[in-house]
């Protein structure tokens, strides 16, 4: 197990708990900062409490950010990556493969066979070991402190792999600073970042980019979803986040607008969205989204969609 910082915390013995081993007959999985929960089209269940953020599908398990830690402060470190190996609809082993990470990190997702981790409040990656024995850090904008504006900070918060490039989505604080938010490629051979597209939309989240190559994202702000240069679609006066597409649905979380530090007491919804952006059915959620991904991996926001293969 890698352990970035190896610090003797309370939750050093690796616990977590399930409230329920089965998956049967949910398609999605929903991270908040209020549990995991299960989700189909015939409804919604809570299957863990906690404090989670990204999420992600690999080789028939599910791996989740949780924060064990209080997620504005920066220290002890208590975040940790969490695997969920599912098997015929059932969760069959919960186990920690990261821990020591910083209680901010935001969305996870398997570009190959490694890990990469948003270490948002800190602009940096970490790229975990196909073993989860090592890691990599990265800072691609340098030392940077958290909302230093001046020194822009990027407040990074989503990652994709797509056709070669390692894409990430810059939310950019945009209620602070009014900057429009910014969709860019990261090199990691020079560790240099390009802007591949300044988006007309603020505090977005989420990457997507469908059969065609086209981006999908979540408009936050906007309540919407946006295509990089408009509106697609607006789902309600809501703060879009988490987002999942397949080759029938866009599935997105969407929350009332609160400030950070009462985001644990928000209500919000999940709805399903035909290909067309037409809605299909919302359900209420006792909680923010903050991720969506679909179990069977047959996902285009996730690197290595089985949708994308032969």
């Amino acid at each position: 197990m890698c352990d970035i910082v190896g610090t003797d915390t309370m939750y050093s013995e690796d616990v977590f708990e399930l409230l329920t081993q089965s998956l049967g007959g949910f398609t999605h999985i929903v991270s908040s900062r209020e549990g995991l929960f299960g989700l189909s089209l015939a409804g919604v269940m809570k299957i863990a409490e906690g404090r989670f953020f990204g999420l992600t599908v690999y080789d028939q398990a599910i791996y989740c950010f949780e924060a064990l830690g209080p997620i504005s402060t920066f220290w002890p470190h208590r975040g940790r990556i969490v695997r969920l190996q599912v098997n015929y609809g059932r969760i069959v082993s919960a186990e920690v493969v990261v821990k020591g990470l910083p209680n901010g990190c935001h969305q996870i997702d398997f570009i190959g066979k490694n890990l990469f981790i948003c270490d948002t409040y800190n602009s940096r990656l970490f790229i975990i070991a196909e073993d989860f024995l090592s890691y990599s850090s990265f800072l691609p904008w340098g030392e940077i402190g958290f909302q230093d504006f001046v020194s822009g900070y990027p407040h990074v918060n989503s990652v994709v792999g797509f056709e070669g490039g390692t894409y990430l989505m810059l939310h950019r604080c945009s209620q602070r600073t009014g900057l429009k938010s910014q969709l860019v490629r990261w090199f990691r051979e020079s560790g240099h970042v390009a802007v591949a597209k300044t988006i007309d939309g603020y505090s977005c989240h989420n990457i997507v980019f469908t059969e065609g190559g086209s981006l999908l994202t979540c408009d936050s702000d906007r309540g919407a979803l946006s295509d990089g240069v408009r509106c697609i679609v607006t789902i309600g006066k809501m703060y879009t986040r988490g987002l999942s597409v397949d080759s029938e649905f866009v599935v997105v979380g969407c929350s009332l607008f609160s400030r950070r530090d009462s985001r644990s007491t928000t209500v919000g919804n999940v709805c399903f969205l035909d290909r067309e952006y037409r809605e299909v059915t919302r359900f209420v959620l006792p909680a923010a989204t903050t991720d969506i991904r679909k179990i069977d991996g047959r996902d285009l926001s996730l690197t290595n969609s089985r949708l994308r293969k032969p």
